[in-house]
């Protein structure tokens, strides 16, 4: 998230169903679906007249139409923690858009959350990205050591069994050695591009594709 901030874009539609897990496990965790994302610049001279995104993510700052900005992306990653932590749900999912607007713009909700949730991590982390300013920079770095104490309480307490056996993550088997590495001589590896360029390139070419078919 930090990267896509830093490279001058906004998800907006952060939810469980865009958090993937890569199939490569050094890639780890993989946000996807950027149909909603749009550049900060033009958020801040093209406000939003609706609310887009899902519903039960969405915080509460874009609920009242304010301007979009990092902070947003930040609640719903915090409110995607709470989905996972209650096994899958959320207090409001049932609930009408005003309801639900209610539920999630209450004052109270990083301590009535975090009680409900068991975790007071997570009531700390809603409660700094809640209060962060429209322009405000977050602190990315004390906002991912709030979230890795949140994975070490919780390690222990996630269900990894399948037919009452556990699972245990398979060790990568060791690669085979090629003629030339045998022969102390390396294939060169490719020069890939860092992920801060990757996705820069492919957010721009995807809003320019969108400009113009619009």
């Amino acid at each position: 998230m930090q990267t896509l901030h830093q490279v001058g874009w906004l998800h907006l539609d952060v939810n469980p169903a865009n958090v993937m897990i890569a199939d490569n496990l050094e890639r780890g965790v993989v946000l996807v679906d950027f149909g909603l994302s749009l550049p900060i610049r033009v958020t801040k001279v093209c406000p939003r007249s609706a609310v887009n995104g899902n519903d039960a993510f969405v915080g509460r700052h874009v609920r009242n139409l304010e301007r979009e900005s990092a902070r947003d992306d930040l609640e719903a990653v915090g409110l995607t923690m709470a989905w996972m932590l209650l096994g899958g749900t959320l207090p409001w999912i049932d609930y009408n858009f005003e309801d639900m607007k209610e539920a999630i713009g209450a004052p109270d909700l990083p301590q009535t959350l975090g009680k409900q949730c068991k975790s007071r991590v997570l009531e700390q982390y809603l409660d700094a990205v809640r209060r962060l300013g429209v322009d405000e920079e977050p602190k990315y770095e004390e906002l991912l050591e709030l979230l890795e104490k949140e994975a070490e309480l919780c390690v222990d307490k996630l269900d990894w069994s399948s037919h009452g056996e556990t699972m245990r993550r398979k060790a990568p088997s060791p690669r085979k050695r090629s003629a030339s590495s045998e022969l102390g001589q390396p294939k060169p590896a490719k020069r890939r591009s860092s992920p801060r360029v990757v996705l820069e390139k492919s957010l721009s070419s995807t809003y320019s594709a969108t400009i113009k078919a619009s």
